[in-house]
C-alpha cells in the first residue's frame, strides 16, 4: 500500500505511473488499474540477477526516471543492474542490514541511530530520507491528524494483524477478547480479501452483534479515529497509528517489525508484547483490558505518539524529494564562446580538474586560445557551458562522428562533491537528443585511475569495453 499512496503523491504532480509486481493478488492488481496506473507482470525468480533482468526485459522501451524499488532482499548489485533502465532509483529499507546503490533511500523508522545506520551502506551522495516524518499515509491521515481526538463511547477496540492475516491470529484474538472484555466493549476487525480466516470473521460478526467485520476497507484512517486502542501487528499500521495518536497493543508478525517496535515501546508510545512466536492469548486480553481501563496509561501514549510530529505529509515530502532531486531539469546549456576563454583555461587548469583529465599538464593560454578558436567553429564539436540557480556548474563537450559522440564532462572547481555529476551527464544527453538527433552512440574515455568517472558513467547506463594503455620509450 505504500508505494501505491507515493504513486498517488507523484500522479498529482504530472507523472505516468507504472506498477511491475510479481505474483500479484487479482484484488491488488484491480485496486492499481482503478487508480488508472499500468501494471507488468514479472516472473518469480530463482536469484536475485535473474529479477533484474526480468525487471530490464519488462521496461525495455519505457522511458523510466525514477525505478522505486520496496523488495527486502535486494541490493547492490540488483540496484547496479537496473541502472541500464532507469535514470534514478528510490529504494525502501528499513534493515540497513546490506550494501545498496540508490539515489535516494527512504527509512520512514524511527530508529535512535538512524543518522548513522547507513554509513558505508550507501553512497555518501544518496539522499537519505529517514524518520517518520515521510511515513507513507494516505492523504485522509493529514486532515484527521489535525483534529482533536474525540470521546469513544461505549469503548471500541480496532482489530488488524494485517491485511492477508499470515499467522491467522484476527480470529482467536478476536474471539478470546469478546470472552475476556467488558460486554460494552466493541470490536472493528479488519483483514484483506486474501485472509484464511475472513469468511469465518463475517459469519462472527453476523451473530455478534458487537463485532463489525471489513473486508479490505478503504476507511482505515476513520476506523482509527473511532477507536480506542488499537490491537494488532506493527507492520504497515503504525505509522497511521501514530499519526492518530491510537493507544496499541502491539505484536510483530515478521522479524523486520521487532526492533522499532522494542523502540517505540520503550519511549512510552506503545505496550509491545513480543514477537508473534512469544503470543499467548491471555496475555493480549489482560493486556487489552488494562489499557482499556486506565485512561492515564493512554494519555501518556498519546503524549508520546504526538512527539513523533507524524503529520501525514510524508508521502508529499517524498515526492517532493523525487521531484527536485532531478536536478538535471533545473540545468541550463549554452554554447561557450571567446568571452568564456578566461574562465575555461582557469577551470581546466584547476588541479582537482587536471588531475582527472586526458593529459594532466598545465595548459598554457596561448595553446588554449588555438584550441578554443578551432573548436567554436568546429560544426562536429559542441562546447557548453552548464549553469543552475547557483551559477556556473560544469562544462560539457561533445566530439561526433558520423552516429557517435565522445563526451567530455567535469565539474567548475566550487562545484566539485556536490553531487552533480549525475544531473550534468542528464542534461547533456537531453541537449543531445534535442540538438543532435543523429547521435545514437556515445563514448566516454575515462582514465583507469579516475574511479568516480567510471562510476558516474556506469551507473548511467554505460558500459566499459576496453581501456587504453600508453607507454612511453626512451625515456
Amino acid at each position: 500500500m505504500r508505494c501505491l499512496t507515493l504513486a498517488d503523491a507523484l500522479s498529482t504532480r504530472g507523472l505516468k505511473i507504472l506498477f511491475l509486481c510479481v505474483e500479484a493478488p487479482e484484488h491488488l492488481l484491480t485496486m492499481i488499474r482503478v487508480k488508472g496506473y499500468r501494471t507488468k507482470a514479472l516472473a518469480s525468480s530463482a536469484t536475485d540477477l535473474e529479477d533484474a533482468q526480468h525487471t530490464i526485459d519488462a521496461l525495455k522501451g519505457e522511458a523510466v526516471e525514477w525505478l522505486v524499488v520496496d523488495q527486502y532482499h535486494l541490493g547492490q548489485a540488483w540496484h547496479l543492474a537496473v541502472r541500464s533502465v532507469a535514470q534514478y532509483l528510490l529504494v525502501i529499507d528499513d534493515l540497513a542490514n546490506r550494501m545498496l546503490d540508490a539515489d535516494i533511500l527512504l527509512d520512514q523508522n524511527d530508529f535512535e541511530d538512524r543518522a548513522s545506520r547507513y554509513c558505508g551502506l550507501v553512497d555518501p551522495a544518496c539522499l537519505c530520507l529517514l524518520g517518520p516524518r515521510y511515513a507513507l499515509l494516505q492523504p485522509a491521515f493529514g486532515p484527521l491528524h489535525a483534529q482533536p481526538a474525540q470521546l469513544v463511547d461505549p469503548p471500541s477496540v480496532l482489530v488488524s494483524f494485517g491485511g492477508s492475516d499470515p499467522a491467522r491470529l484476527t480470529l482467536p484474538v478476536v474471539q478470546a477478547l469478546l470472552s475476556g472484555l467488558p460486554v460494552d466493549v466493541q470490536f472493528d476487525v479488519v483483514v484483506g480479501a486474501l485472509c484464511e480466516d475472513a469468511h469465518a470473521l463475517q459469519q462472527l460478526a453476523l451473530i455478534q452483534p458487537r463485532v463489525r467485520c471489513h473486508i479490505a476497507t478503504t476507511q482505515m484512517a476513520t476506523l482509527m479515529t473511532k477507536a480506542t486502542i488499537f490491537v494488532g501487528a506493527g507492520g504497515a499500521t503504525t505509522w497511521e497509528r501514530v499519526c492518530l495518536r491510537l493507544p496499541s497493543i502491539i505484536v510483530a508478525v515478521a522479524p523486520n517489525q521487532e526492533a522499532f517496535n522494542e523502540e517505540l515501546a520503550m519511549q512510552g508510545a506503545q505496550c509491545y508484547l513480543g514477537p508473534v512466536h512469544m503470543l499467548d492469548l491471555p496475555t493480549i486480553v489482560s493486556s487489552s483490558a488494562l489499557l482499556l481501563g486506565n485512561s492515564a496509561w493512554r494519555q501518556s501514549m498519546k503524549r508520546q505518539l504526538a512527539s513523533k510530529q507524524v503529520d501525514g505529509l510524508g508521502a508529499q515530502r517524498v515526492a517532493s524529494a523525487m521531484l527536485t532531486f532531478n536536478h538535471a531539469a533545473a540545468i541550463q546549456l549554452r554554447p561557450a564562446c571567446m568571452d568564456d576563454a578566461v574562465d575555461l583555461h582557469t577551470w581546466r587548469n584547476h588541479p582537482t580538474v587536471r588531475q582527472f583529465a586526458g593529459d594532466d599538464q598545465e595548459i598554457p593560454f596561448a595553446t588554449h586560445i588555438r584550441w578554443l578558436n578551432t573548436a567554436l567553429v568546429d560544426k562536429d564539436c559542441a562546447l557548453l557551458i552548464a549553469s543552475d540557480d547557483a551559477g556556473v556548474l560544469g562544462v560539457l563537450r561533445f566530439d561526433r562522428t558520423r552516429s557517435e559522440a565522445t563526451i567530455s564532462i567535469y565539474l567548475v572547481p566550487d562545484r566539485i562533491g556536490q553531487g552533480l555529476g549525475k544531473h550534468l551527464l542528464i542534461a547533456g544527453e537531453r541537449w543531445l537528443q534535442t540538438h543532435w538527433s543523429d547521435v545514437s552512440r556515445l563514448k566516454a574515455n575515462v582514465r583507469v585511475d579516475n574511479l568516480r568517472s567510471a562510476k558516474l558513467f556506469e551507473t548511467a547506463g554505460y558500459q566499459a569495453t576496453s581501456q587504453h594503455f600508453i607507454k612511453r620509450l626512451g625515456g
